[in-house]
């Protein structure tokens, strides 16, 4: 049985320990010790890292009633001296409070209960069980959140009796038959878990709702804590200075600014393609007079350095409009794209030369007897399979 020093020394970063055992997990070198601060995953909480005797830990999992330590290399030591990595254990201390503190506003606000907790080294999230939810409610939740954060009052870490725990107001029901750990944020919560948290609510700093969306029936809700809520304020900050002044207007011109140049985005392209339609049409005209030819029938091939699928599609129709033909169309660049197409009174099954071609080549793409369209890995890829896409087709037909 593995003592959990982390329950009550939340802020030790150091201890010494015996080993107990001594295991392998997926190929990897684990030790059990009689006592750790190593906070093992659970309760949507992930463990800490550190070092074994300056081994690297990567990764503590529980089993029963020990800590499994799995780490980097066998340490054959009997004692060993443990440090976890703090800025890792205190970024998990801020997001877990603040996840008390913002589940009990919102179960006051919109009597909505969270049913689960999930928190990584990048976001944090608990999913309540409400079907909406605004802009507004998340500006009173933060208020009231933070409220508390400003208060700065008490963590309390308690250990109550049956008889206690009775009737203490709990926001969640602990499982049966247990001894229960209660996390009790003064004035505010009572909640039963295992994890790290700040000793006063100040620690949080601050508390951020950052975006939300339905699943599963509920709302999950996205939030920042701490150090976390000031780096994604310095990215947004950094990110609205350069808009500003790419567009020359003030933070409260943006989104207008931002729409304005979306529509006229929208304006040019649409103007740019009915130019290129009409180029297409005379360009159609001059591949197809001086195409090459696979016996009689006419044999159109070009490139598009920049173009697009639904480019190739539209000069492919003007080409076939001037009568009988095989054409390939290929456009380059970091995803290069083909499109092979013939007229109907030409004989060949491109569907079928295709899948022929798909043994050998990296292709997304499919089609018809008739056409046929899609994606290729890159450059050199693409050069070899249209050498043999034309190779394949004037088999075909002679």
């Amino acid at each position: 049985m593995t003592e959990r020093l982390y329950y009550n020394e939340p802020y030790a970063t150091r201890f010494t320990a015996t080993v107990t055992g001594r295991t392998i997990i997926n190929g990897n070198h684990a030790i059990i010790l009689n006592k750790t601060l190593f906070y093992p995953t659970s309760g949507g909480q992930p463990n800490d890292t550190g070092t074994l005797n300056g081994i690297p830990v990567l990764d503590v999992i529980e089993h029963d009633d020990d800590v499994i330590h799995i780490v980097e290399e066998i340490i054959l030591d009997e004692i060993f001296t443990g440090e976890i990595d703090w800025q890792r254990r205190f970024d998990f201390m801020q997001q877990h409070t603040g996840q008390h503190i913002l589940s009990q506003v919102i179960l006051q606000l919109f009597n909505a209960e969270t049913v689960s907790f999930s928190l990584d080294t990048e976001n944090a999230t608990i999913e309540i069980n409400r079907t909406a939810f605004s802009y507004e409610d998340a500006l009173q939740a933060e208020k009231k959140a933070n409220h508390w954060i400003y208060k700065n009052v008490p963590v309390h870490i308690l250990y109550p009796s049956k008889a206690e725990l009775s009737i203490l107001p709990l926001r969640k029901k602990p499982p049966l038959g247990k001894p229960v750990r209660v996390i009790h944020i003064e004035g505010l919560d009572y909640s039963a878990c295992g994890g790290t948290h700040c000793a006063l609510t100040g620690e949080v700093g601050v508390i951020k709702i950052r975006r939300w969306e339905k699943i599963r029936g509920n709302i999950r809700l996205e939030f920042l804590c701490g150090q976390r809520a000031v780096t994604d304020y310095h990215i947004k900050n950094h990110l609205i200075n350069e808009l500003t002044a790419l567009f020359s207007v003030p933070e409260s011109a943006l989104l207008d600014s931002a729409q304005n140049a979306g529509e006229t985005n929208k304006t040019l392209h649409k103007i740019i393609f009915n130019l290129k339609q009409k180029l297409f049409t005379f360009q159609a005209k001059n591949l197809y007079i001086t195409s090459s030819h696979i016996g009689t029938i006419p044999f159109v091939f070009h490139t598009l350095e920049d173009g697009t699928i639904q480019e190739l599609q539209f000069l492919a129709q003007a080409i076939r409009s001037q009568g009988t033909c095989i054409v390939i169309l290929v456009c380059g660049g970091e995803k290069p794209a083909f499109l092979c197409s013939r007229t109907d009174d030409v004989p060949v099954d491109l569907s079928g030369i295709l899948n022929e071609l798909k043994q050998t080549f990296t292709i997304k793409g499919g089609g018809t007897s008739s056409l046929v369209q899609g994606g290729l890995p890159n450059e050199t890829e693409k050069e070899r399979f249209i050498t043999a896409l034309k190779e394949r087709i004037t088999a075909n037909l002679t």
